[in-house]
């Protein structure tokens, strides 16, 4: 990171492959205006605007043209396994950037408190390094006041609610709106960033079988009545484990009703 005085006062300055970004609105959607990559749109955010603030990751998700799914369009601070879990989110999934997405509104919640209402994203908190004291908030991005997207950034510890940072966050995401709509693609096709999975939608099998969970039968009852093998249910029901974070059948049960499942 580079600082330039201009009579007295400092500006930030980020340097980005060929790219050099001020810490200013009006730089970022002159950067944004060349129809940058995803990461060097992530970088620009985080070493920018939000830059005073120390955020460990940001990511941009926005909606595809069906409003089906949120792509994960720009990111920085993301784990390579964790981009791939969460490069495509269902709109309808339990998950904070869905909600935001959903209901329009910005959400402020410490990663405990992530983990403990998403389900979901427990895969995620757990394997965060901020885990401890970290916070996650996420604002939508809208054009004429409907959601395209939203932008989430991580802190690794609860920031003051300032002015300052309000305005950080409100002038990123009506440039990111900008980018979004400037896309050759157009808004909800902005190309997601690597391989995505498909982990966050869960099959109409998984629904039967933890169904049949909730129900009281056991693996061997579970296979006779979907007619697939014992070792295919306990497959199904470890890799709803591992998504939910859950460990033993009946923290997957309870767990997949927090997640609204």
């Amino acid at each position: 990171m580079l600082f330039r005085s201009d009579g007295g006062r400092s500006t930030c300055l980020v340097r980005l492959r060929r790219h050099t970004v001020e810490g200013s609105l009006g730089a970022l959607v002159a950067l944004l205006a060349d129809s940058p990559d995803g990461e060097v749109v992530a970088r620009a955010v985080a070493g920018g605007l939000l830059a005073p603030f120390g955020p460990t990751a940001v990511t941009v998700h926005v909606a595809d043209p069906g409003r089906r799914d949120l792509g994960l369009a720009a990111q920085v601070g993301l784990e390579p396994d964790q981009s791939r879990l969460y490069g495509r989110v269902p709109v309808d999934a339990r998950l904070p950037l869905a909600d935001v997405y959903r209901s329009g509104e910005d959400l402020v919640l410490t990663l405990d408190a992530v983990a403990e209402r998403y389900p979901l994203a427990a895969r995620w908190v757990q394997a965060n390094p901020d885990r401890e004291r970290g916070e996650l908030l996420a604002v939508p991005i809208r054009s004429r006041a409907v959601p395209v997207g939203v932008l989430t950034v991580q802190f690794p510890a609860p920031t003051a609610r300032t002015w300052r940072l309000r305005s950080a966050l409100d002038d990123t995401a009506h440039a990111l709106a900008v980018w979004v709509l400037a896309r050759p693609d157009r808004p909800g096709r902005t190309a997601t960033v690597g391989v995505h999975s498909n982990e966050l939608r869960i099959s109409e099998r998984q629904r039967e079988i933890l169904r049949l969970v909730r129900s009281g039968c056991t693996n061997r009852e579970i296979a006779g009545r979907i007619r697939f093998s014992e070792a295919t249910v306990r497959a199904e029901l470890a890799s709803l484990s591992r998504l939910l974070g859950a460990r033993g059948r009946h923290d997957v049960v309870a767990k997949a009703a927090d997640a609204g499942i």
